[in-house]
């Protein structure tokens, strides 16, 4: 039950640290233009990876991975002044995590063993299929994103990036980790080699 409790504080944890920087985005987006919120984003996605590596002494692959995209198309927007850049860059996340996930299930690895955390044992059918459900979540975000930001105004789409993304990133949490108690294990199966290393417990 310790172990369940502190995996879900986890991804509570994770989806702060996401909605943060896209209600900062939004806020600066409608008070001073896009590329104030440009500015904005980037620096208090960076500010939330920092705090994220404090409290666990550990960032995962995807989100780090997401940083830098923020911070390439950050960049781009405000060099060349074209917020194109910035509006592309959820897609890209999305769809480029989309296609992690369904390569590492192409070589028979479940990665989302240690997304999740220590101590999650679930049938490896039910990794699987979780891991499917999530490509497909991706990919419909990436595709969402592109009719938001090409259909309607800066504004429109600035509110969808910080409310209603986080919103449908925490429903797919949450019906994901329903999902794997109604799936789950007292040990891990036999043979089973990706089980992840205990996540520490976060600084304080």
């Amino acid at each position: 039950m310790a172990k369940t409790s502190w995996n879900i504080r986890q991804a509570a944890l994770r989806l702060v640290f996401e909605l943060g920087p896209a209600v900062v985005f939004f806020a600066a987006t409608k008070i001073w233009g896009i590329y104030a919120g440009t500015i904005a984003l980037m620096a208090s996605a960076a500010l939330s990876t920092v705090v994220s590596w404090y409290r666990t002494r550990r960032i995962p692959v995807m989100p780090l991975a997401g940083l830098g995209l923020t911070l390439l198309f950050g960049g781009m927007t405000l060099w060349w002044r074209d917020d194109q850049f910035i509006k592309m860059q959820p897609t890209l996340v999305n769809g480029i995590s989309a296609l992690v996930l369904a390569g590492a299930l192409a070589v028979k690895k479940l990665p989302l063993k240690a997304i999740f955390g220590a101590g999650t044992h679930a049938r490896t059918e039910a990794w699987r299929t979780l891991t499917l459900a999530l490509v497909a979540f991706l990919t419909l975000l990436a595709v969402m994103n592109e009719i938001m930001w090409r259909a309607f105004p800066t504004d429109t789409w600035a509110a969808y990036k910080a409310f209603v993304i986080p919103t449908l990133d925490g429903l797919f949490v949450a019906g994901a980790y329903k999902y794997l108690r109604a799936n789950r294990l007292d040990a891990p199966e036999a043979g089973d080699l990706t089980e992840p290393r205990e996540a520490p417990e976060p600084a304080g």
